[in-house]
């Protein structure tokens, strides 16, 4: 099978572009189909209240209609409340 190369930093980028993110971390994750991105997500609080099965199906689809087929986020959507981080400000995605 052929293997797809995913930089977690351009869906990353793409994400902080929709409306509702405030902030957002993207890795890899082992499924059926092999690894797939997924996505954490901090919402804005002015839209805490909405559905989270909305929510998520709001932003997978603004990040399907913009990226390749290979690169969607089928590996999920989970919201938290913030993105662990370090100090310095690196993303602490092995915390998530």
């Amino acid at each position: 099978m052929l293997s797809w190369q995913v930089a977690p930093a351009e869906l990353e980028a793409l994400l902080l572009t929709h409306p509702h993110v405030a902030d957002c971390a993207v890795s890899g994750v082992e499924t059926k189909n092999g690894d797939r991105p997924k996505a954490y997500v901090v919402l804005k609080s002015e839209v805490m209240s909405k559905s989270s099965d909305e929510d998520a199906e709001e932003i997978y689809q603004f990040a399907k209609e913009r990226l390749a087929a290979y690169k969607a986020l089928d590996g999920g959507i989970q919201f938290v409340s913030s993105i662990p981080r370090n100090a310095m400000g690196k993303m602490q995605k092995y915390l998530l």
